[in-house]
């Protein structure tokens, strides 16, 4: 029987007695959030679960770059300010309980490609952690993820540090208790980076991006939309001005029907097992004062090549010098975020035969605006805003790409959803974000 396994088959549990009920509430969540998502797509959808259906592909890698693509954008040629702006905590309020007297604040960082980093004096640590799998895990070992953060992060670290002091509602299905697991502890936010923190970075949104995604789509004169930044905008899932989400769609879009003319349709799902990685550095990236390659610097130390979790950056033991004489791409290292844009992001798809004709192509259920006067050759270089439920552009904005709702619908209230489920219940207090 098929079984969903943690990310990158870790095994933090062995030899514990927690390990079976862990492993078993693991794959009851995997595939709920899987079913949850199958469901919302009609009566013959092109996304499933390997719980039901066999994958019969080996797995199919989608990838894309680990620094924000919309930090980079809004910085222009300016890299150094983009590298800091990556730096700085955020603080967010999505996870007041319902009817708290007061907001609960937490901390997370705005580095929103699935990857993460936090720099020490002398090495920098990058992850691409789901928080769910710590989440889980300290449901039913919480001594065994203090032992890890006091093996990952510090030696300092205690138990008291990771619990909350108050309730967390951090989805509409999931209260997190005073006293359980603060997945934005001080160890994970201010003074180190164990998991993924910021609001969009979730095996749950990953998931559910990829559902939609599989949803074959049409603009306004019945023409297949299948161009990466003019799908999502198109679709309405995730968020159009990063560099993992339009590519992790498109990627799954086109694996479910080809743009060729005639083109069978297939089954996709994510494989098993289902996570974001980081794949490796890219080579050269990392050189010494002399212009010796440092690359054998980066190394990962939870998950491994293709299926990487978490890596160091950090000198070996007998090196004469240390980061600071290090230079990334021939500039001097100074930010975590110049290693983040050479490391290599993937997650892994697999696919399955579809019965029966090619789908109907669904209308587009969104669309994405830009300043006025932009060229067309340069939306590739600039943020755009995606209105919520067909609202039109703001003033002194545009179609970034005309035709994909018809005028008419572009109304100051919500278009009518069609039968595609854009999110679970579950993720609208992250959903409702992703067009902010």
């Amino acid at each position: 029987m098929f079984k969903y396994s943690p990310p990158g088959s870790m095994d933090d549990l062995t030899g514990r007695p927690s390990r079976g009920a862990f492993l078993d509430d693991w794959h009851t969540f995997i595939e709920t959030t899987f079913r949850n998502n199958i469901a919302g797509l009609g009566d013959h959808p092109l996304f499933f679960t390997e719980v039901d259906t066999p994958a019969e592909s080996a797995p199919v890698p989608i990838g894309w770059n680990g620094f924000p693509l919309s930090l980079a954008r809004a910085s222009g040629s300016n890299r150094r300010k983009a590298w800091a702006a990556a730096d700085v905590l955020q603080s967010i309020d999505i996870y007041t309980p319902r009817n708290a007297p007061e907001k609960v604040t937490t901390k997370f960082r705005l580095q929103d490609e699935y990857c993460e980093w936090h720099a020490y004096q002398n090495r920098v640590v990058f992850t691409a952690e789901g928080p769910e799998y710590w989440i889980k895990v300290a449901k039913h070992d919480i001594d065994a993820v203090v032992d890890l953060y006091k093996k990952l992060v510090d030696p300092a670290v205690q138990k008291r540090d990771l619990l909350l002091t108050t309730d967390l509602q951090y989805d509409d299905d999931m209260l997190l208790k005073a006293g359980e697991y603060n997945p934005f502890n001080v160890w994970n936010t201010e003074k180190g980076a164990m998991h993924l923190t910021h609001w969009a970075n979730t095996l749950g949104a990953e998931i559910n991006l990829a559902a939609v995604a599989s949803v074959p789509r049409r603009d306004s004169k019945g023409q297949r939309v299948s161009e990466v930044r003019p799908l999502i905008c198109c679709a309405g899932y995730g968020n159009a001005n990063r560099s993992s989400d339009p590519t992790i769609g498109w990627g799954v879009n086109t694996t479910c029907l080809g743009v060729a003319p005639g083109a069978v349709a297939q089954l996709a799902t994510l494989a098993d097992p289902v996570g974001l990685y980081m794949r490796g550095l890219q080579q050269g990236s990392l050189t010494g004062p002399n212009d010796e390659p440092l690359d054998h610097w980066f190394n990962f130390v939870r998950g491994s090549a293709d299926l990487g979790l978490m890596a160091i950056v950090e000198p070996p033991a007998d090196s004469p010098f240390g980061l600071d004489k290090v230079k990334v791409k021939g500039i001097k290292l100074e930010f975590g975020g110049q290693i983040a844009e050479c490391i290599d992001m993937v997650l892994y798809a697999k696919v399955a035969p579809a019965a029966g004709a090619a789908p109907k192509l669904v209308s587009c259920r969104g669309h994405c605006c830009m300043p006025a006067g932009t060229q067309p050759g340069h939306i590739k270089d600039i943020n755009l805003d995606q209105p919520r439920g067909g609202a039109p552009c703001a003033a002194q904005t545009v179609e970034a790409y005309p035709g994909l709702l018809p005028a008419s619908h572009l109304l100051t209230t919500a278009l009518p959803i069609d039968n595609v489920v854009p999110a679970p219940a579950s993720k609208k207090l992250r959903s409702r974000l992703l067009h902010d």
